[in-house]
């Protein structure tokens, strides 16, 4: 808001005085129809002695706004920052839903910022029965092979644009099942000269 204006001459400036309106960034906007769109630039009226702006911008700049009347010599300057706003993540998940634990678990989530930020330096988590894991930090896998039956595993994200940090978000708990066992190696013996009545034997390796 700039005002209370006044003339030359000390009176106060009556409404409806038009002014014109720069602004140092070409991405903010003004969230008001221009009064006068004859005019080159953008116009804006005076009410109660005062000009008041409205502005949006998804920039986080600092921003210089210039005004002066259209007839006369009033003028007035200001300078507004537009602050970064922190980014958001979404739909933070942890899979298999039900994994065993010969699987290996994922997390996957979404990304946004006002700002059009790409995202760095997000925080990622994981807890195992509540526990951190710091070996697994910022990764988004943990190997199956690191897992245990009836672990109960969590992640959370922390998002960041490089300037600022969001909410941080906590993914679903999945519990490790049980990984059926596995038979490797089966042999037979012997394998040749088989008659009725000879014997077999059956040998493997069992895994679990």
């Amino acid at each position: 808001t700039f005002g209370p204006a006044a003339g030359a001459s000390g009176f106060p400036v009556v409404d409806g005085t038009e002014y014109t309106v720069m602004i140092s960034n070409p991405n903010v906007v003004i969230l008001a129809p221009d009064v006068n769109p004859a005019r080159s630039g953008y116009q804006a009226q005076t009410f109660d002695g005062e000009l008041t702006l409205t502005l949006t911008s998804l920039d986080h700049a600092i921003v210089d706004v210039m005004v002066s009347s259209v007839e006369g010599t009033s003028s007035g300057t200001a300078q507004l920052e537009f602050l970064n706003v922190a980014p958001e993540v979404s739909q933070v998940v942890v899979g298999p839903p039900n994994p065993t634990s010969s699987e290996d678990l994922t997390l996957s989530y979404s990304y946004s910022d006002l700002n059009s930020d790409p995202e760095g330096g997000s925080v990622i988590t994981w807890t195992r029965n509540n526990a951190v894991e710091s070996a697994y930090t910022n990764l988004l896998t943990v190997p199956g092979s690191t897992t245990r039956r009836n672990d109960q595993w969590r992640a959370s994200v922390r998002p960041r644009d490089g300037l600022n940090f969001g909410t941080q978000v906590f993914s679903n708990i999945v519990v490790v099942g049980n990984s059926p066992p596995t038979v490797i190696n089966p042999n037979i013996s012997p394998a040749t000269d088989v008659r009725t009545g000879t014997a077999l034997t059956l040998r493997y390796v069992f895994q679990d």
